[in-house]
């Protein structure tokens, strides 16, 4: 329960100085990015 607690401190800290939004982006580009590569893989 703790750990959880200082995660959510962690992602408003994040937040508030936007690199949790900079975070989430990368995050959702590297997924497409996998995403596109396993259609690749399964059409080859």
């Amino acid at each position: 329960m703790g750990s959880k607690r200082n995660t959510c401190s962690l992602i408003k800290y994040l937040s508030r100085t936007g690199i949790f939004c900079w975070i989430n982006a990368n995050k959702l580009a590297m997924s497409n990015i996998l995403k596109r590569r396993r259609r690749c893989q399964k059409k080859n």
